[in-house]
């Protein structure tokens, strides 16, 4: 129990950005998955538009949302994985 409150503040960014996105997976549920998996926002509201402010943050468009992860340039795909390390 206690791993999981530390993972809540802490995550991995990987360099391999063709193998660390899951390309089922749209964009916006990769960087919503943290805030899934640790139960931080429970309203559906919410969720969408802490999403979009990651997105924001990193400089992606939050109209990009629902593209998969072969649709971003290498760049963009790093800036994903920087914003889903951030959510939380």
């Amino acid at each position: 129990m206690k791993m999981r409150e530390v993972r809540k503040n802490m995550a991995l960014i990987f360099q391999d950005t063709y193998s660390s996105l899951d390309p089922r997976q749209s964009a916006g549920s990769i960087v919503g998955e943290p805030l899934r998996i640790h139960h931080m926002i429970m309203r559906r509201g919410k969720y969408k538009d802490k999403v979009e402010r990651q997105f924001c943050i990193v400089g992606l468009d939050p109209s990009m949302i629902d593209r998969f992860p072969h649709e971003f340039s290498g760049g963009q795909r790093q800036r994903i994985g920087v914003a889903r390390a951030l959510a939380c």
